[in-house]
């Protein structure tokens, strides 16, 4: 009877302690599942550039601008357009970018590196000259000023139209030196920055880029100064003698004439009036001489004089008609001015100065931001160290937390002392876990976008389109947990009821054949 009741007892405390075990074990499965999802998620530099992969920068810009309430005319809604393209078109580059800040910041977090730099991520990322310069490849600049240029456009003059057209052209053909110039001058600007060098000149780096003899040279062979020449031929040259006036024709055919000079001049003062413009010096004069082309004026003076019949050649002889040219011709080019001065006074009084405060202000905001740099660094630091800290006994909590499964599972195996009562027991535990973690999981990718869109009132929709999308990033961690427990335990379940026939089956196999009875 003692001992029935002693059975009796071990059976309930061995019931109890499998019960306690399997709902243990089913809280530490649940707590492992979280600290799964987070440890892969949350530390995960790969699930991280996920989302940012997922996110269309273009599209959100272009809810913005939907979502905008003011009335919107054709050149808004072009200029719109123009920027909603350069987001998609640079995009690919910003991301690229992202990618490597984040996983710079994740090395150190995660234990790669020993040291965390706000100024390594934002040097290997976004502060260098291979961002600019596969940033300035992706925008069409000579589109976004087009479409800047649209908004006065409807309200400007023939005349400024002619000039805005004349503008674009120019901008198409030096676009990509520009760009050039764009991301040469950016090198030296991040590295001062970011403290790779200790002081920078902006004027020198002005000079070298945009004020560079070569760039400002291309520039004046690719801008269009047809119109200002024909203002300037108008205002320098006025009536010829004896009041003949030149017709828009012979204007254009002495800009053609005019125009090679010009610029071949305009080029040789680009030295001095760039050292005068970085302060290299304190003022310039210049002397643009047009001697070499006054001859080739004749024919279209030529051509005006006897436009306007005048009467000493009516009715005369060609040698006194020739010689009637002639006359008008010198008297006419002692009129045309042959040099043209120019010196620091054409800028204005006060050019160079006003030049200087510029750069002074310049440099002073590169020093706040290097400043402000300097400052983030130090905060980044020390938040990423806090970071790392608390992320070094998240990873010591994780590997206890799978430790401590381990041990009930082996409590549970203990107690049992038999495959067919421990797969049976851990297997049901196992399949219910798994079974509810994949049936929420389910339940929240499905459900969850579906509440958001009803619940959240004017939600963008470049936000309800990812919503399942970062849906799945967040919950693929557990659905993967679930998944294997429950398929893990559907298996237990299945070998606790194999297990016993195929030892069964063994047993017989093995046991000796029957004797015979012996006859008496």
């Amino acid at each position: 009877m003692a001992g029935a009741y002693n059975r009796l007892i071990m059976k309930v405390l061995k019931g109890c302690s499998i019960a306690l075990l399997s709902f243990i074990l089913f809280f530490l499965l649940t707590t492992f599942g979280l600290a799964f999802t987070v440890n892969q998620v949350a530390l995960s530099p790969s699930v991280v550039n996920g989302i940012i992969r997922d996110i269309d920068f273009a599209e959100v810009a272009r809810a913005a601008f939907a979502e905008s309430d003011s009335p919107k005319d054709q050149q808004t809604l072009d200029m719109e357009k123009a920027v909603v393209d350069t987001l998609e078109s640079v995009q690919p580059v910003v991301k690229e970018k992202l990618y490597i800040a984040v996983h710079d910041t994740y090395d150190y977090l995660l234990g790669g590196s020993k040291t965390p730099n706000l100024k390594v991520v934002l040097g290997n990322s976004f502060m260098n000259k291979d961002f600019v310069e596969k940033l300035m490849a992706e925008i069409d600049l000579t589109n976004l000023v087009e479409q800047t240029l649209k908004e006065d456009k409807s309200e400007g003059s023939g005349n400024s139209q002619a000039l805005q057209t004349a503008l674009l052209d120019t901008i198409k053909n030096i676009e990509p030196d520009f760009k050039k110039q764009v991301v040469t001058a950016s090198d030296p600007i991040f590295k001062y920055l970011l403290g790779q060098s200790s002081s920078i000149d902006l004027k020198t780096t002005a000079r070298n880029t945009f004020l560079s003899n070569n760039f400002v040279s291309t520039v004046i062979d690719n801008i269009d100064i047809q119109q200002m020449m024909r203002d300037m031929i108008r205002e320098q040259f006025g009536p010829l003698p004896e009041g003949v006036k030149l017709t828009d024709a012979e204007l254009d055919k002495m800009v053609a004439i005019l125009e090679p000079s010009v610029k071949s001049n305009l080029k040789s003062a680009v030295g001095p009036v760039a050292d005068y413009m970085v302060g290299k010096t304190e003022d310039f004069s210049i002397t643009l001489s047009f001697q070499a082309v006054i001859d080739e004026f004749k024919p279209v003076v030529t051509e005006a004089f006897m436009a306007s019949a005048p009467p000493e050649i009516q009715g005369a002889s060609q040698e006194q008609i020739n010689a009637a040219v002639e006359k008008y011709w010198r008297d006419a080019v002692s009129t045309i001015p042959t040099t043209v001065k120019m010196d620091s006074s054409n800028f204005g009084a006060g050019m160079n100065t006003g030049t200087n405060e510029m750069f002074t202000e310049l440099q002073n905001g590169l020093d706040k931001a290097r400043e402000n740099i300097d400052s983030g660094t130090r905060d980044f630091e020390t938040q990423l160290t806090d970071v790392r800290t608390g992320i070094k006994y998240f990873r010591l909590a994780f590997l206890g937390l799978i430790g401590l499964i381990l041990v009930i599972i082996g409590g549970i195996v203990l107690i049992y002392r038999s495959v067919k009562d421990s797969c049976r027991s851990l297997g049901i535990t196992f399949t219910i876990y798994g079974a509810i973690t994949f049936a929420i999981v389910m339940v929240v990718r499905y459900i969850a976008p579906v509440l958001a869109r009803n619940n959240v009132e004017d939600m963008p929709q470049f936000v309800s389109d990812m919503l399942p999308k970062l849906i799945g990033h967040l919950t693929s961690p557990l659905f993967i947990v679930g998944l294997v427990c429950l398929l893990g335990g559907i298996a237990m379940i299945v070998i606790s009821v194999i297990y016993p026939r195929m030892q069964a089956k063994k047993t017989e196999t093995a046991a000796p054949p029957a004797q015979p009875p012996t006859s008496s």
